[in-house]
């Protein structure tokens, strides 16, 4: 028997293609690159929060990953979200809706992340403070659940089928290519994931004589007021970034970690790239904007002398969207660019 590879990861250029898999259901499988050359990915070839998808022929679909091997049915239908993060975003941008998802606060009260606004609609949301919450997950009676770490999906695998929930690591089309599989939308991934990058092409030759030669980061203030975060290579802002032809400051490319660059306060005039996209915190309670942080910063005699500051070239954007690491956010992110240097 010969099963067709649904979407799976760590190869951007093939993400979907035909790949031969024995009878017996093991977690690999064969993938031709550009190049000719056939490679077998294996589950630890995976990085963890995701996992191999396979179809079978009665349209259910096998996960395989760190944390085991499950049945995924052909259709599901009761679709839960653990903790309401890169899955869920992938799930509505594909036009899922799951019967539950977390809150972008972790409590029920805070509702979902505000870039969603208008797209979460019979959505229950779930609190993940002190954890899964396994009792109320088992009275929605789910049919799948997406699980954003191993402990999680111990708890929760005797509820119903329980998959990785994706690995937010640098590669945020992977992890949107792998829910899509998981879902049996694998070509409607691949068909979002063509567009957005059409768009992102095309605003990114826009942009090419607005950005010659200028440098570009993305701060924000930390949540307790007491420093700035200027994201890192690593960070999923500087990935769509890149993607648009931006030149990162060297405070971001020449730091010793790809991860964010902590700035004191006493520090701001080292944020020195020629242009600034500010992320505002968002509150978790209600998704309104946290400026007593922004405040804070520019009632500083140092802020003036951060060079952007200085040139105008500060633009404020709701922080969410820049971090999430999902096709809607980036998509979000194409727009505050766009309406900022066009």
């Amino acid at each position: 028997m010969r099963r067709r590879l649904l979407a799976t990861l760590l190869f951007s250029a093939v993400a979907f293609m035909a790949a031969a898999c024995g009878d017996d259901g093991d977690a690999t499988f064969d993938a031709q690159a550009d190049t000719g050359a056939t490679t077998t990915v294996q589950v630890a070839d995976v990085p963890e929060g995701r996992g191999v998808v396979t179809e079978n022929e009665d349209g259910t679909r096998t996960v395989s990953s760190a944390w085991g091997t499950v049945t995924v049915p052909a259709e599901p239908k009761r679709i839960v979200s653990v903790l309401g993060y890169i899955d869920f975003e992938s799930m509505v941008a594909l036009g899922v809706t799951p019967l539950a998802a977390g809150t972008q606060g972790g409590t029920v009260q805070s509702g979902f992340a505000p870039h969603l606004d208008g797209l979460t609609e019979g959505v229950q949301p779930l609190p993940w403070v002190g954890g899964a919450p396994a009792e109320a997950i088992a009275a929605l009676e789910p049919d799948l659940i997406f699980a954003p770490d191993a402990e999680s999906a111990e708890l929760l695998a005797d509820i119903a089928p329980t998959v990785p929930a994706g690995a937010v690591v640098e590669g945020w089309k992977d992890d949107f290519r792998y829910i899509a599989a998981v879902l049996g939308r694998d070509e409607e991934g691949a068909r979002l994931l063509e567009e957005y990058e059409a768009d992102a092409a095309q605003l990114r030759d826009r942009l090419a004589p607005v950005l010659a030669g200028r440098t570009v980061a993305s701060p924000q203030v930390a949540y307790d007021h007491t420093q700035v975060y200027v994201d890192g290579r690593d960070a999923f802002s500087s990935e769509v970034l890149t993607e648009l032809g931006v030149m990162l400051a060297p405070m971001v490319t020449e730091a010793a970690t790809g991860e964010n660059v902590a700035v004191s306060l006493e520090r701001l005039p080292e944020i020195d790239a020629d242009i600034l996209f500010w992320q505002v915190r968002q509150r978790d309670k209600d998704g309104r904007r946290d400026i007593a942080g922004l405040d804070l910063v520019k009632k500083s005699p140092l802020w003036n002398r951060i060079p952007a500051v200085a040139a105008g070239t500060v633009f404020e954007v709701d922080n969410r969207p820049w971090y999430f690491s999902t096709i809607l956010a980036a998509r979000r992110m194409l727009d505050d660019v766009e309406q900022a240097l066009l």
